[in-house]
């Protein structure tokens, strides 16, 4: 399995996604959201199949640490569940390595 490159990408964002909002067809609606509102938006594909709006913003953890350039999480040990199961997807590609 590849390592983890230390990089901090997977605790400086959070994630968030509702079913409920179908994705805008048109990219110039996206990109106007995403001014509005400083998040960066995401298709996300929901158990049926079809996209739904996602948004990605930018919240760092309060346990990520940073020691010149090296990230850590300082409660790795006793994590919450959500972390746990994050499997980054440069790690997952083989970017990681």
């Amino acid at each position: 399995m590849p390592a983890c490159k230390r990089c901090g990408n997977c605790c400086t964002t959070a994630f968030f996604a509702d079913r409920a909002v179908p994705l805008p067809g048109d990219p110039q609606e996206l990109a106007r959201w995403w001014a509005y509102h400083h998040c960066e938006p995401m298709a996300y594909p929901s158990p049926d199949g079809s996209l739904c709006l996602g948004v990605k913003v930018p919240l760092v953890c309060r346990h990520l640490t940073n020691r010149r350039g090296v990230f850590s999480c300082a409660i790795y040990e006793t994590r919450p569940k959500v972390c746990q199961s994050y499997f980054c997807p440069e790690v997952r590609n083989g970017a990681g390595l």
